[in-house]
């Protein structure tokens, strides 16, 4: 067995390593969407250029936090595909292939070739640990 696959798409949308960080992102945006919804419920009495002003600071502010939000997002999936590569490589070596390609980008594979679910369980496990651990 010379090449395994991995269906890199499933590890980012089912891992439940992705899943808990789509999560905590969730949560952070609600909780910054909340604040910035009460604090224009707060101005929505002010009239003229202050109600303005007021509204594009909340604005600004939901800007800043979007785009600390996708990093981190950008993080996360970056950290998820770090580790399903070490997990490939290491189910690489122990099944002596020489190579672990991506899934999405072939025209037919064996199924017996495919490690996406091992891959899966293993970042499973690893997560499981991490928020046990915390």
């Amino acid at each position: 067995m010379d090449i395994l696959f991995v269906d890199v798409s499933r590890i980012l949308g089912e891992s439940l390593a992705a899943r808990l960080a789509s999560e905590a992102l969730e949560k952070r945006w609600k909780k910054h969407k909340e604040a910035a919804e009460q604090r224009r419920q707060e101005i929505a009495t002010l009239q003229g250029t202050l109600y303005t002003a007021a509204l594009e600071e909340i604005e600004a502010a939901l800007r800043l936090v979007m785009q600390e939000l996708e990093e981190q997002r950008q993080l996360l999936r970056h950290e998820v595909l770090e580790k399903a590569a070490f997990f490939a490589s290491t189910i690489a070596i122990q099944r002596g292939a020489k190579a672990v390609l991506h899934k999405d980008r072939t025209l037919y594979l064996d199924p017996a070739l495919d490690i996406t679910e091992d891959i899966l369980e293993l970042l499973d496990r690893a997560a499981k640990r991490k928020d046990k651990a915390e």
